[in-house]
């Protein structure tokens, strides 16, 4: 309880930002966290959506275990008996995560075995129970030396309607032993959660990670990455896509710190904002002394489809070294009306130009998916939030 306190203190005299080259731009929750319920701790197995199917059910901090593939095991720390709060927070911490491990109700732990290759993806389906409620949540992921494995991490509304918020903290941690390779996927479509996604990957050598997000319909996204490459020749491509729509507020955050020689990261950023929503797109790629022959780089791309719609891409390089590759690029646009106005001449409504637009703009979020399934669900994804 001591540390509980010590860590809710922390999360309330924390700036939002820490780093001074982001420290004017960031996006509050609304609403108080105090103000939302612990979420109860029965299982209510039918709030899960019938419709996505999944090899774990989490209802709030309730899991249900469905159909594990082979080579992967699963902890469910709560009903293992295992302390839920399982680090000590610093003051150098982000402020969200002072407010998980405060308020923490449900630590899982997966493992891929060491030289396995499950033939299916690994699949976490999470909805929320009603009520205006909260769930703190970390997860632990480690993928054994030489396993390569897909993760799909997927959020959707439940299968009831239910009136009021929900607030969802997700403190990830994640290690990619030698020669591992993980493909992790976010599909977060949930318009009743306000979202708060902290990612930790730590890659040792030889490990390759494709990290693919995707937020759409939620009122509120904070979403904070941070890879380290700390083994040589390790390798991560992240793919971050949004689309904030009304009036929404999508704070997204990517760090890459190159550690060992021979590394390569590189991170995407495209994001869809309407209506009178805002998006940040914020990046920092980092290149320390011992990260010779190291490839570094950030693109942050924002298309503003309405003229209320606002967005702003800060990107950031810092270089320790000589030897090496580093770039970056940034844009903030509108839709190209000679685009449009082709399109519509071979019959479409602009309406049908736009959605047509935007999906080739997204395009390479779904690209770069070497699973066929997860790939699928993306561009599933995607094409709901154009048509709603």
């Amino acid at each position: 309880m001591e540390s509980r306190r010590r860590s809710y203190q922390l999360y309330s005299s924390s700036p939002y930002e820490r780093n001074q080259i982001f420290v004017k731009n960031f996006e509050k929750l609304e609403e108080d966290p105090a103000d939302f319920a612990p979420a109860p701790l029965e299982e209510d197995a039918s709030v899960l959506p019938q419709d996505v199917g999944c090899s774990l059910g989490c209802v709030g901090p309730n899991v249900v275990v469905r159909s594990l593939p082979e080579g992967v095991q699963f902890v469910d720390a709560r009903s293992e008996g295992i302390p839920i709060t399982t680090f000590s927070t610093s003051e150098t911490e982000d402020k969200m995560l002072y407010l998980n491990e405060a308020m923490r109700n449900a630590l899982q732990r997966l493992r891929v075995e060491v030289g396995s290759s499950p033939k299916v993806p690994i699949i976490r389906l999470t909805a929320s129970p009603g009520g205006k409620v909260f769930t703190h949540r970390r997860t632990e992921i480690v993928v054994g030396r030489a396993s390569t494995a897909v993760f799909m991490d997927r959020l959707s509304d439940p299968s009831r309607p239910f009136a009021q918020p929900s607030l969802l903290s997700d403190v990830m941690d994640v290690v990619l032993e030698r020669d591992a390779q993980l493909t992790f996927v976010t599909l977060s479509a949930s318009s009743r959660d306000r979202v708060i996604h902290d990612a930790k990957f730590t890659l040792e050598d030889g490990a390759k990670l494709t990290y693919v997000s995707w937020y759409s319909n939620s009122s509120y996204v904070r979403c904070r990455t941070h890879v380290f490459l700390k083994g040589e020749g390790s390798s991560v491509d992240l793919y971050w896509g949004g689309y904030p729509k009304v009036a929404s507020r999508y704070d997204f955050f990517a760090a890459v710190e190159h550690l060992a020689r021979s590394t390569r990261g590189h991170a995407l950023q495209r994001g869809l904002v309407k209506g009178r929503s805002r998006l940040l797109l914020k990046g920092m790629m980092t290149i320390r002394e011992t990260a010779v022959n190291s490839d570094s780089h950030l693109s942050q791309h924002a298309l503003l489809l309405t003229r209320e719609s606002f967005a702003n891409a800060i990107p950031g390089l810092e270089i320790q070294t000589n030897e090496l590759k580093a770039k970056h690029a940034a844009s903030i646009s509108q839709p190209d009306e000679d685009q449009l106005f082709y399109l519509m001449s071979r019959g479409l409504t602009r309406e049908e130009a736009l959605m047509n637009v935007s999906l080739g703009y997204l395009s390479p979020l779904s690209a770069n998916i070497p699973e066929g399934a997860a790939r699928e669900a993306l561009e599933e994804e995607m094409l709901k939030a154009l048509q709603d």
